[in-house]
């Protein structure tokens, strides 16, 4: 009986060394959450969350991918929110023209314009057990209101409460106003690129004597690291979009799986890519026909595509401080 009363005892004991983040971390994990995401919120403490935004020259032909790593994100255990920038709408009064009876011309009235569209929220996935859910946020970033602070006010009032709630926002600006280019509220920048495939080989005409013909060159993982920071990621030096905050790193995707056709090369590009101080944090293989430009439900909820983008969704992970915890 004795025995039985200090094994009971013992049990409630806390074992040396183990920390109290430890412990409600490993609480976390047995509802659900991934430990060691769990453990990285507890040893965040009551920090606020952060804000991430990705970086391409035309948007649209990424936003898959941005809602794709936003799903593994939340499926790790995080509270994400996509805060996306409402189309611009034009405020101005419209002309309406309205029929007469009769022979008569139809006339033009003059119509107030409509009230702006208020923020729309809907929750895209949310884990049944466990902390982790994606959430998706669409509203006017910009302000109309004579005398306010900044053309971005609503951005910015939004992202006071939005970093309350989740661990991490994801800027995702309208894609039908501009190009790009990077945001002071972001913490974090990460870029993204559609190249198909790894640069392997390059194409040049020689001369023989008075005929060109083509000549192909293999080009070695160096080479083809330094044509894919050339080519297509020299738009992160634009003068015009200079940014205070460092890329992170950059996440391709394309319709050939690179890493399964040749690791080797892809290794050796990788670690040059590190080397230069832009790290290659994965590379996503969807079908080329893939193409949704709106985050949806469907996506999120889809386990395939979420895979498809889990390794370099954790590989972005790790290179961010710890995240704040889930209220």
């Amino acid at each position: 009986m004795g025995r039985g009363r200090g094994s009971a005892r013992e049990e409630n004991v806390v074992p040396k060394g183990q920390s109290t983040a430890a412990q409600h971390a490993r609480r976390e994990a047995r509802q659900g959450s991934k430990y060691t995401i769990a453990l990285r919120r507890q040893q965040a403490g009551g920090g606020e969350g952060q804000v991430v935004q990705f970086l391409a020259p035309v948007l649209c032909e990424h936003v898959h991918v941005v809602s794709g790593i936003g799903a593994a994100w939340a499926r790790q255990g995080l509270r994400v929110l996509l805060l996306r920038e409402r189309r611009w709408e034009s405020p101005r009064p419209r002309m309406r023209m309205v029929p007469r009876k009769g022979r008569r011309l139809p006339s033009w009235v003059v119509e107030d314009p409509a009230p702006r569209s208020g923020p729309k929220t809907e929750v895209l996935w949310s884990a049944q057990e466990g902390t982790g859910q994606l959430s998706d946020m669409l509203m006017h970033w910009d302000a109309e209101e004579e005398g306010s602070n900044g053309w971005d006010v609503h951005l910015r009032e939004a992202l006071v409460t939005a970093r309350r709630d989740f661990d991490l926002v994801v800027l995702v600006p309208c894609f039908e106003s501009y190009l790009w280019r990077p945001f002071a509220e972001a913490d974090h920048l990460f870029a993204l690129t559609d190249v198909g495939d790894l640069p392997r080989s390059e194409r040049r005409l020689a001369l023989n004597g008075s005929e060109q013909l083509p000549l192909e060159r293999q080009l070695t993982p160096r080479q083809s690291a330094a044509i894919l920071r050339d080519r297509h990621l020299s738009f992160l030096h634009d003068q015009d979009h200079r940014h205070q905050v460092a890329v992170r790193g950059v996440i391709c995707h394309g319709a050939t799986a690179v890493r399964d056709v040749a690791p080797a090369f892809y290794d050796s590009v990788s670690l040059d890519m590190t080397e230069s101080g832009l790290p290659l944090l994965g590379w996503v293989t969807l079908p080329r026909k893939f193409r949704p430009h709106v985050p949806s439900a469907e996506l999120a909820g889809d386990d395939p595509f979420v895979t498809a983008h889990a390794v370099a969704a954790d590989a972005a992970l790790r290179t961010l401080p710890l995240v704040c915890p889930s209220r």
